[in-house]
């Protein structure tokens, strides 16, 4: 999972410089966004694991997953996709969203580890 967000963040990197455009109106803040960002790569990992055809998977994952994260944030389709290409362009910002995920999504993978070493000792 990390080489994959480690990937998408370079690809980021060549496309998009810094840039001066305004903030959007609804703009998500930073670690609203980096909650919501964890969770849709959670959730593109629980699909992966089902092991559907890719353009099944893009269908599930729009109409299922995003839709719902997005709702229990109180953020629009909308919103999310403009914050997202503001936080690009703006690099420097998107770095510090894509630290604290993977940071988040390293804290999450210790306890789990942590709770499967518990339950093979009980």
């Amino acid at each position: 999972m990390r080489l994959r967000v480690g990937q998408i963040f370079l690809i980021l990197l060549l496309l998009v410089g810094c840039s001066s455009e305004k903030e959007p109106e609804c703009l998500v803040p930073e670690a609203q966004m980096v909650d919501v960002m964890t969770k849709l790569q959670l959730a593109r990992k629980e699909i992966d694991l089902r092991h559907l055809p890719s353009d099944s998977a893009q269908i599930y994952f729009h109409s299922l997953f995003k839709k719902r994260i997005l709702d229990e944030a109180n953020v629009s389709v909308e919103c999310f996709e403009m914050s997202y290409m503001y936080y690009i362009k703006h690099i420097d910002k998107m770095t510090n969203v894509y630290k604290e995920m993977v940071d988040t999504l390293s804290r999450m993978e210790t306890i789990t580890d942590a709770e499967k070493k518990a339950a093979v000792v009980k």
